[in-house]
This record gives structure tokens, C-alpha cells and sequence, in this order.
């Protein structure tokens, strides 16, 4: 999604060092929105699976196909694999936003971190993430009646009776 608007505003970041803006926090940022796409890829392709795996098109622009392949692993190795994809960027998330903030406190002691455009921004992009996973998670779209691992029991779906949501 970032990908897609950085091409329609002439491939740029969306964080541009302004006057004044410490390019290292800068350079974070494009980090951050670099690790919440792949985020937010991974979260889909999980997902999207069960569905995508018996079409052949959608199939190959899936991660969990591209990851059986390349590592040649099974179905089930390949999403726990992915699995963990997820959780590593959800850690890489945490510790670049505790980068920033220190070097925003760094810079100044006495600012309110939380009001911080820089803080703020990064904390969007993970709380995106988790939106994401929730609608994934909750999605009548992504609700089947098997689970997308033998040995797991699966995401904790939507109540049976949709009208709840």
C-alpha cells in the first residue's frame, strides 16, 4: 500500500527531511513504513491462503507459495514460517520506534514524546498493523471452516453468528 502511494506521488518517501528535522529520525521512518508493508503483506498472504492456494494466479503472488518453493517446504512449514515473518516484524516495529524515541528525547529532554510528529507517525503505522490483523481475524471473508494449520487451531474468528459484528 505505502508502494502503491509512493508511485503516485513520484515514487518519493513519505517522510521527507524537512528544515530543522533530524535526518536519522527521518531515515527511521522510511524504515518503519518499509518493516509495517511487509507487515501488512505477510498478515494478507497468511491469510489470503486457504483461498489463493487452488488459483493458480493468485497462487504465485502469494508468500506462502513463493516460501514453499524457494525453501522447499510444505504447506504447513510454510505458514508457521510466515508466522514468524509476522512476529519479527512486529518486534522490529517496537524497537524502531524506541529508537525514535530516544532520539527525540535525546534531542530534547523536555518534549512531550507523545505529542511528538515523529512518535506519533511510527505508532500509526503500527497500530495499522494491528488493524489489519484484527480485520483479518474478524473478516467474514477470511472465515472458513478448516483451520490453515493441522497441528494449530487457527485464528480466533469472528463469533458464529455474524450479526453480532
Amino acid at each position: 500500500m505505502l508502494y502503491a502511494i509512493r508511485w503516485l506521488f513520484d515514487k518519493e518517501p513519505l517522510v521527507q527531511p524537512t528544515e530543522g528535522t533530524n535526518r536519522e529520525i527521518s531515515s527511521l521512518l522510511n524504515i518503519v513504513e518499509t518493516v509495517a508493508l511487509r507487515h501488512w503483506v505477510l498478515v494478507n498472504d497468511y491469510f489470503s491462503w486457504p483461498k489463493e492456494k487452488n488459483n493458480r494466479r493468485d497462487r504465485r503472488l502469494n508468500t506462502i507459495d513463493f516460501i514453499m518453493d524457494v525453501y522447499k517446504l510444505p504447506e504447513e512449514a510454510a505458514l508457521i514460517f510466515t508466522k514468524g515473518m509476522v512476529a519479527e516484524q512486529e518486534v522490529k516495529l517496537k524497537y524502531y520506534l524506541a529508537d525514535i524515541k530516544a532520539i527525540v528525547l535525546a534531542e530534547d529532554p523536555s518534549v512531550d514524546i507523545e505529542k511528538n510528529f515523529s512518535v506519533q507517525y511510527a505508532e500509526s503505522l503500527m497500530h495499522l498493523g494491528s488493524g489489519n490483523m484484527v480485520w483479518h481475524l474478524s473478516s467474514k471473508r477470511y472465515r472458513l471452516d478448516h483451520t490453515h494449520e493441522p497441528s494449530d487451531p487457527g485464528p480466533a474468528c469472528a463469533p458464529e453468528n455474524s450479526e453480532e459484528l
